[in-house]
């Protein structure tokens, strides 16, 4: 099937959710209705007399309305909503104010009339479709608005004539009715406007369910807000996008009237369920079939794609992980997952930038690739990052901007396509990353979050470690260790251990020495500051590390087991270096990095079991004798 027989069908199987409303005022909108941010709101009685108006808040602007076809999708044409508009259609004493659009404004008034009152002169109209068209043939919204607001911003916005007005009716029974949520007014405005649109547009056998339709002549925009006049399908220009071949006028083009709304309605509230933005950019993963509101393969999406949110700090980088394994392995394996990636091609046009149906079995067992593969063991556990993770230590550079924006959108999405059909990570998003931690100095100003300086540097190695695991454990079949590799000879590698044990012996002199005179220091070690040069000219650089170590640091480390220890470690990795291999002077791949974080990692939790042995001895009454 196609991304647009899903969208029908997915409706279809939804149908339960029209005008069911959410916390957040949103639902399937119904056929014929389409959904608006309303700024004001006119309160009227059953006699069509003016009781008062308010502006909304941004939590109850949110507004499903009565909609023809010509409203749903107009530009800068003339096109009424048949109950709530904008002033410029509803208030019969806007022209004043519209200075040289006061014709338009007239225009705009006269359409708004002839639909209303067309709907309120059947016999089936609701009390309150009749009391509006009482009320706004007398021509005094103006007058009422601006007698209600004294706020010169408000009224500024109200002479302009752009903003959204809904109306409430207010009767004797009920203080105040919202038709905007009223099943019943949604039926009513079905009943009398589809059977006109059966009378007046030509049938034609719509493309998408095979059946005779009424023809529709336009799809609705609005369908998301960044993108908020694009149109899934527009072909009703004579140049440009256009389709022009053997076919004459819509003869390629045949999408029945209600096939049209269904797919629109479904996309839009299936992206404001789940949908992931980024700028112009929707991501967005659903199943047909199943608990409608669960949703579990578009959750796991979103986690993998954010990562824990508005949490910070390592033992919740290991609850992610853990997370997101239960939760992908928790996923059915016998379902239809849409993935779907959308755009704004032109203002007025969506592009559909990826379409995927795929089997949830499928998705499941990619998904656990990347959860299994795009994980390394830390010093707190173990590290899988985030899409988001991957793009920012690849390419974020400060707060961002428009370049980053743009970069980010197109990165992530073939990032993302990479995990969900189990391919490798591309490798100029692995590279953008090798290049920016290979100059450690280039983050001592570096602020990400509640990390700085060193600490995002170490954060975006473990990011490139992760994509080196997966990358070589998944897709290379080759099998990677999650932790350190002791009898690992490749040379990269080693040298990643033996620059590892140099920055720990470092920061730990450093430690001591702050612990005795007090004076700390927030310099980049020795290691850190010519990582740059150890992977352009290793042997030759790590001579001067090596010296650096035994000179100035390792006797500052006062144990002599302490000592010792580190020795044994730099002595067992360099034993490692196959032939000449340590005089080889010859630039170093990405699995420095690897053998840098191994190892780091190894000393961190040999030195938390050390400390974790001397207090227990402590309590027992032992003696600490190192």
């Amino acid at each position: 099937m196609t991304i647009y027989q899903e969208l029908v069908a997915t409706f279809d199987e939804n149908a339960d959710e029209v005008g069911r409303f959410d916390s957040a005022g949103q639902t399937l909108m119904p056929l014929a209705h389409v959904s608006v941010k309303v700024d004001y709101q006119i309160s009227i009685n059953e006699a069509g007399k003016f009781v008062g108006a308010r502006a909304l808040a941004d939590d109850e602007r949110l507004t499903v309305i009565p909609a023809t076809i010509t409203a749903a999708g107009r530009a800068n044409n003339v096109a009424a909503f048949p109950l709530h508009d904008k002033i410029k259609y509803v208030a019969g004493d806007f022209a004043p104010y519209a200075g040289d659009k006061a014709k338009r404004a007239r225009e705009c008034y006269l359409a708004y009339q002839q639909t209303i009152k067309d709907w309120a002169a059947d016999v089936e109209a609701p009390p309150i479709v009749k009391a509006v068209a009482t009320y706004t043939a007398g021509a005094t919204v103006m007058v009422d608005l601006l007698a209600q607001f004294d706020d010169a911003k408000a009224i500024s916005r109200i002479e302009k004539g752009e903003s959204f007005i809904r109306f409430a009716l207010v009767s004797l029974d009920v203080s105040e009715e919202t038709p905007w949520r009223d099943k019943r007014l949604f039926e009513a405005w079905q009943a009398y406007y589809l059977p006109v649109m059966k009378r007046t547009l030509p049938e034609a056998i719509d493309y998408l369910t095979g059946n005779l339709q009424p023809e529709a002549p336009m799809l609705e925009k609005n369908i998301y807000p960044t993108a908020s006049s694009a149109k899934l399908i527009s072909a009703n220009d004579g140049s440009g996008f256009s389709y022009r071949g053997m076919f004459l006028d819509t003869e390629f083009y045949h999408i029945g009237l209600e096939s049209s709304q269904k797919m629109t309605h479904a996309l839009k509230w299936l992206i404001q369920r789940q949908g992931i933005m980024l700028d112009s950019r929707v991501f967005l993963v659903w199943t047909r079939g199943g608990d409608a509101q669960s949703q579990p393969a578009a959750g796991v999406f979103r986690l993998v794609f954010e990562g824990p949110r508005d949490l910070a700090g390592q033992e919740v980088a290991t609850a992610y992980h853990d997370a997101l394994f239960k939760r992908v392995r928790a996923l059915p394996e016998d379902q239809s997952v849409n993935v779907l990636f959308l755009d704004a091609a032109t203002t007025g046009r969506m592009s559909v930038v990826y379409y995927d149906l795929m089997q949830s079995g499928t998705f499941r067992a990619n998904l656990l690739q990347w959860n299994r593969g795009a994980t390394i063991q830390c010093s707190w556990g173990v590290f899988t990052p985030s899409l988001n993770q991957v793009i920012e230590s690849a390419y974020l550079i400060g707060a961002g901007g428009q370049r980053y924006t743009a970069i980010r959108r197109r990165a992530t999405s073939r990032l993302a396509l990479a995990i969900i059909n189990g391919r490798p990570v591309p490798d100029d998003i692995r590279q953008a990353i090798y290049r920016r931690i290979s100059k450690p100095v280039g983050y001592t100003n570096v602020t990400r979050g509640q990390k700085k300086g060193a600490d995002v540097w170490t954060q975006d190695v473990l990011v490139y470690d992760s994509l080196l695991n997966y990358n070589s454990r998944f897709l290379d079949k080759e099998k990677m260790d999650m932790s350190l590799n002791e009898h690992e000879h490749d040379r990269s590698y080693v040298f990643g251990r033996l620059l590892a044990i140099a920055d720990f012996i470092e920061t730990r002199a450093r430690t001591l020495q702050s612990h005795t005179s007090g004076a700390g220091t927030t310099r980049l070690t020795t290691a850190l500051r010519f990582y740059a040069s150890f992977i352009a000219q290793p042997s030759t650089t790590w001579n001067r590390i090596a010296a650096a170590m035994m000179t100035a640091y390792l006797p500052r480390v006062t144990a002599q087991s302490e000592r010792e220890r580190y020795m044994g470690h730099w002595q067992q990795a360099t034993e490692q270096f196959e032939d000449n291999a340590m005089k080889n002077d010859d630039p170093l791949t990405g699995n420095v990095f690897k053998g840098f974080m191994d190892q780091r990692t190894a000393l961190q939790q040999e030195a938390a079991q050390i400390f974790s042995e001397r207090q227990a001895t402590k309590v027992n009454g032992g003696k600490d004798h190192e």
